[in-house]
């Protein structure tokens, strides 16, 4: 599969699309891995876009993992990433357009499944755990994974700790497509995951 390229005030963004179905949008900060490994397994239900996009009501779901949905970058943790003289120039330009979005109007406005999840072990978690009453107020399902950090609770890990952290956001968009105040099913809710609603 090829990137397909989009405009967007000026920045070249681009993107990845896969299966058929409801349309369900895979947020990326950069094109490695460039696919990820719960692309597959979400095609066979969903019309799969790995890009980088404010929300839409034409997407089905919004699966969130690594990083908050909102109040990231803060104003530090943007000032230190244009100093990175490592960092290519896309990832910062996604940075910019995050930060230049009212991502928690577009989100409380977003009528689609939204979910929210970490590791236990990623220093991130503090933030999200702060944050976590905002995202329930605006319908996000929040997941918690013991023990696993920053890079093996992401989408991107093929590892056995990847495919259970994307079977769980499968199994949690699955079950709450036509149930948003529904919790997950029994599946996704084990106890090695804590799912708060």
């Amino acid at each position: 599969m090829t990137y397909q390229y989009a405009e967007l005030a000026g920045a070249r963004i681009a993107y990845r699309a896969s299966g058929s179905g409801p349309a369900l949008v895979l947020m990326k900060n950069n094109r490695r891995p460039p696919d990820y490994p719960i692309a597959d397994t979400l095609s066979k239900q969903f019309r799969v876009l790995q890009i980088a996009a404010r929300s839409t009501d034409r997407a089905t779901a919004l699966v969130m993992g690594g990083v908050s949905p909102i109040g990231f970058p803060t104003d530090g943790e943007m000032r230190r990433l244009e100093r990175e003289p490592r960092l290519p120039r896309p990832a910062l330009e996604f940075w910019r357009g995050c930060r230049s979005y009212d991502w928690h109007h577009e989100l409380r406005l977003y009528p689609g499944v939204k979910v929210a999840y970490l590791g236990t072990a990623d220093p991130a978690i503090r933030r999200l755990r702060k944050l976590r009453p905002v995202l329930q107020g605006i319908g996000f399902t929040y997941l918690e994974f013991e023990g696993l950090t920053h890079s093996t609770c992401g989408l991107g890990d093929a590892s056995a700790d990847g495919r259970r952290v994307a079977q769980a956001a499968v199994d949690c968009l699955v079950s709450r497509g036509d149930q948003r105040r529904e919790e997950c099913d029994s599946n996704s809710s084990s106890s090695s995951i804590t799912q708060q609603r």
